[in-house]
């Protein structure tokens, strides 16, 4: 997330009184930031519509979806949107007939952190007890790999803070 040298001016949700950001707030706006959420949304519409199609996707959805203002959007900033669609729509399509390869993929989405708790809470839910087992083998294998080529200082750093932010969260995370 990025981080603004000074905070903006902001409106307590609350209130409605004014007061200023957070440093670590990365937008300015509510809208833009929804503007994210709304691209995942397509990209996660579009990528389904790929998989449903026949075996060939037709060009017409394919040049949809390169054309789709959410796709260069996204190729701009840099995010993996288009990644984290493939793996969860491949991995849930995957759960009937391919339990375990189907936990493997969605385990690849461990590197969003917010997918280290969604992903086995949605397997857990669905009953899929081998895709569960798969996923967590393949973010345990995800975790080594990283350690083994970057070091384990990384790790060694991050497992303390997410402890402490289970323990005592920030104030500016309970605000919202």
């Amino acid at each position: 997330i990025s981080t603004l040298s000074r905070p903006l001016a902001s409106v307590d949700v609350a209130t409605k009184e004014p007061r200023k950001a957070f440093k670590e707030r990365a937008d300015i706006c509510a809208v833009p930031a929804a503007a994210v959420v709304g691209e995942a949304e397509v990209a996660f519409v579009l990528a389904r519509a790929l998989l449903a199609s026949t075996a060939t996707p037709s060009p017409i959805l394919l040049a949809a979806v390169l054309a789709c203002p959410a796709s260069a959007i996204n190729a701009i900033n840099g995010q993996a949107v288009f990644l984290v669609a493939a793996l969860i729509v491949g991995g849930f399509c995957l759960l009937e007939r391919r339990p375990v390869l189907g936990g493997l993929v969605l385990g690849l989405l461990t590197f969003k952190p917010q997918f280290c708790i969604l992903v086995p809470i949605a397997l857990i839910a669905a009953g899929q007890w081998r895709a569960l087992l798969a996923s967590g083998a393949s973010a345990l294998a995800m975790m080594l790999a990283s350690g083994l080529m970057f070091g384990w200082d990384l790790w060694l750093r991050w497992l303390p803070l997410i402890v402490e932010n289970f323990v005592s969260p920030s104030e500016k995370w309970i605000a919202y």
